[in-house]
């Protein structure tokens, strides 16, 4: 079985369709919304929306959080490791 390569722009539907296959869309969702909050709760965009329970409106996902979602996850099935996630 060849292995797909991991793009190089990571957004909510990418990172679903890599891991559908390993968790519900409901799971991935929840879980990259709670890795986006935690890193950029800080950031005045975001900051007030975060505070009251909410998550960012966002579709792109920093390769920083895709990096953490993949440390917590485990690595997607079917796909080969790449330069863009070092674990």
């Amino acid at each position: 079985m060849e292995l797909k390569k991991i793009p190089q722009e990571i957004t909510k539907k990418v990172l679903i369709d890599m891991y559908l296959n390993q968790f519900t869309e409901k799971q991935i969702r929840a879980n990259i919304n709670e890795i986006i909050r935690d890193n950029r709760k800080n950031e005045p965009q975001y900051r007030e929306l975060i505070e009251l329970g909410g998550s960012p409106c966002v579709q792109k996902i920093r390769d920083k959080e895709f990096t953490e979602f993949v440390e917590t996850y485990g690595f997607p099935k079917g796909y080969a490791k790449s330069e863009k996630i070092n674990i």
